[in-house]
């Protein structure tokens, strides 16, 4: 079922801020402020990732730290 975006006026949001900003986060639905019948913003929910843990970061940090450290032979006077 597709739900429209609910609308509400600016000024509910500027007599209650946290209200309007619960409902969204709780709801998890977006939230169209209007002012005189047109949309000036929308506030959507922010659905943060759980970070993707990688399993080799030892390998990742010698490889980081070996290409660091490959431009110590360069002459960096030369490459400009």
């Amino acid at each position: 079922m597709n739900r429209a975006i609910a609308r509400i006026p600016v000024d509910e949001l500027v007599e209650n801020p946290t209200r309007v900003l619960k409902r969204v986060t709780r709801e998890r639905r977006p939230v169209a402020l209007e002012r005189r019948g047109k949309v000036l913003v929308l506030l959507t929910p922010f659905r943060a990732r759980l970070p993707h843990h990688r399993k080799n970061r030892t390998a990742d940090r010698n490889a980081f730290l070996a290409a660091a450290g490959s431009w110590k032979a360069k002459d960096t006077d030369a490459l400009s």
